[in-house]
């Protein structure tokens, strides 16, 4: 459903470093090839950010296992940044 949705596009993804939101990355990821993902991560710099997200991700156990071992998956560009009220 969202495969189809989104093809092509590309989609901002805040929250990833959250319990449900790593978890969700993960599930995007693998079910949605082709789609550019791009994560918004607070932290200093993209490079802290990268890890930050890196480090979550990786503590999801099985669902990053299961994006790292699909073929065609290219991940998410990772920005620092905060989404706040102007």
């Amino acid at each position: 459903m969202v495969r189809g949705a989104v093809r092509g596009a590309g989609v901002l993804v805040t929250g990833a470093t959250g319990f449900v939101g790593s978890y969700l990355l993960c599930a995007l990821l693998a079910g949605a090839p082709g789609v550019r993902f791009v994560c918004l991560v607070r932290a200093d710099s993209d490079d802290d950010a990268r890890g930050r997200l890196l480090r979550v991700l990786r503590a999801t156990g099985d669902a990053w296992r299961e994006v790292r071992a699909r073929p065609g998956t290219h991940g998410a560009q990772v920005c620092a940044g905060m989404l706040c009220r102007g």
